[in-house]
């Protein structure tokens, strides 16, 4: 039988089960997955029990039967005499403990459901079990709640962490954004086969041991990996119900209610909750380190959006950290090793081709010892009135970040560099000149014939007018 055969059957709740297990009065079989199997044998301990305990003999004196320490006869007379001095309402108890006592039997042959019949026929219900034969478990149902949410967003943030340097794409880029729009579920399934191993290894779990929490069996060992996973699973879904969107609402509802009135959680039957203690300072601690793991997430970003190489540079090493920052930034536009726009490749053999690339020139590098130190490109078009002239934004944006950022002193602190970017995008056809890090960048547009279309970084020939333009960019160090 299980757990709910056996409450069924045996008229007791499972906080009573569990607490004459723990009392080492009831002791059922485990299955290979460590499941309890309730025999007949046991269902006929738990109607003496309720029985002996009905007719008020403590638990001591049951224990001291079951080892065949003591005579039921003997226990029950005495008890009969304590009950005749008590109220009239005891008298039928009085009288049951001396027909029992009378009737020859043994504790080993006692059948409780017959004798509690009885008892039933002349009192309209058994009495309840005494308030004291209830396992009292830990409920702290807010200690649970953040417990376990920290621990999903300490998944969720390794998911995202890893997900940055493995993929190296921005959260802005498709492949990025899916990543971290996958965060939360892949944190769940980490969480499911992560935390069983917390657990039978450490007996608690980060959130948990912030907050003095810590699990075991009933008989206080660690869970073994399955019973964790068991527990897990159905903690996901019965407390949290996976985090979907409201469902997750109704069974914290649900589940917090059952902790305020002390019922045991389905996911709690062959594990139990401890409290080491209830100090304030365990939240304060929490609190500090959700806001570290946020940090070490914010600054995994910003290492992830840094050029790979600092100071000075060959051709070869600002390529690709160019490349690295458009892998970033989402921008498919390359450089190969000698600096020059190339094809972008992708994991399905094809190429991309931008229908502008006949309008952008080749960055001409400039170079001292080896080393590089600056570049520029200059474009002019005259008397083409078919063309949309680029005005190359997003490239000039990636060798600043690629080349200016490199000699930035504080790498986590870019501020500097992006006030030059966000002017740029601010007022993409405006003139440029500043130095930032010892770099002194420019940017000259004249046009005439021509729309500037800001969304698209796009100069369109006016029907009817001669179009021309030059366009000159540039960044050389200059200390």
């Amino acid at each position: 039988m299980n757990i709910k055969d056996i409450e069924a059957q045996s008229g007791m709740t499972r906080a009573n089960i569990r607490f004459y297990e723990q009392e080492d009065l009831l002791h059922p079989q485990r299955q290979g997955n460590g499941y309890r199997d309730y025999s007949d044998a046991d269902l006929q301990t738990l109607h003496r029990i309720r029985l002996l305990r009905t007719l008020g003999l403590s638990l001591d004196e049951i224990r001291a039967l079951q080892k065949d320490e003591a005579s039921l006869e003997s226990l029950l007379t005495r008890q009969a005499a304590t009950l005749e001095q008590q109220s009239a309402e005891t008298q039928q108890r009085a009288r049951l403990c001396r027909d029992i006592s009378h009737s020859g039997a043994r504790y080993a042959t006692l059948d409780g459901q017959r004798w509690l019949d009885a008892l039933t026929a002349e009192e309209p219900t058994v009495p309840d079990l005494p308030k004291t034969d209830t396992y009292h478990k830990v409920t702290a149902p807010w200690r649970r709640f953040f417990a376990r949410h920290f621990d999903l967003f300490l998944y969720s943030a390794f998911w995202m962490m890893l997900g940055l340097l493995l993929l190296s794409e921005g959260p802005s880029t498709e492949s990025g954004a899916a990543w971290m729009g996958a965060a939360n579920i892949i944190a769940i399934i980490m969480m499911a086969l992560v935390e069983p191993l917390l657990l039978s290894t450490w007996g608690t779990t980060p959130g948990k041991w912030l907050l003095g929490l810590s699990v075991r069996n009933n008989t206080g060992q660690k869970l073994t990996y399955g019973e964790g996973f068991y527990r897990t699973v159905q903690a996901l879904w019965g407390g949290a119900g996976f985090f979907i969107p409201i469902f997750e609402l109704v069974q914290g509802y649900k589940r917090y209610y059952d902790c305020i009135e002390g019922k045991t959680l389905p996911w709690e039957w062959d594990s139990e909750l401890q409290l080491k203690d209830e100090k304030a300072w365990r939240f304060a601690a929490m609190a500090g380190s959700a806001i570290a793991v946020f940090g070490a997430l914010v600054l995994t970003i910003t290492l992830s959006a840094a050029p790979t190489q600092r100071g000075d540079m060959t051709v070869a090493q600002f390529a690709d950290s160019y490349n690295r920052l458009a892998r970033y930034h989402g921008v498919e536009v390359w450089l190969d090793e000698e600096g020059r726009w190339t094809e972008v490749p992708r994991p399905d053999g094809s190429v991309v081709i931008h229908m502008s690339d006949m309008e952008t020139p080749n960055f001409v590098y400039t170079e001292k010892d080896g080393l590089m130190t600056g570049l520029s490109f200059t474009l002019a078009v005259e008397n083409d009135t078919e063309t949309w002239v680029p005005i190359n934004q997003n490239r000039r944006i990636l060798a600043i970040l690629a080349f200016a950022q490199a000699y930035d002193p504080t790498p986590l602190n870019n501020n500097e560099v992006m006030n030059v970017v966000e002017k740029l995008e601010d007022q993409p056809f405006q003139p440029l000149d500043e130095t930032v890090h010892g770099v002194h960048i420019t940017w000259q547009l004249t046009s005439s014939g021509y729309y500037p279309v800001d969304t698209m970084g796009l100069l369109v020939p006016v029907e009817g007018e001669t179009p021309s333009c030059s366009m000159t960019f540039t960044m050389e160090k200059v200390s």
